[in-house]
């Protein structure tokens, strides 16, 4: 199951409950979770990934570089 969210440093640790609670109610599944992030490091997701464990999920950051514009362009 591909999954796609958002975060950042600050809402790490909610990212994680969000992650840990979706891998336990979907144990048969493979979870490929694509982490939108503009300021996380590697650090961040080693932390991620010891507290969430890596069996059964996937998480791959894709790095989103901050424009300035809002959410529409403006």
């Amino acid at each position: 199951m591909n999954i796609m969210i958002s975060t950042n440093r600050e809402y790490i640790g909610y990212a994680c409950i969000m992650l840990m609670s979706l891998k336990r109610h979907h144990k048969n599944i493979m979870l490929s979770v694509y982490i939108l992030h503009n300021e996380l490091t590697e650090e961040d997701f080693t932390f991620m990934d010891e507290v969430i464990g890596s069996e059964g999920i996937a998480l791959i950051p894709v790095f989103v570089p901050d424009t300035g514009a809002g959410v529409f362009g403006n």
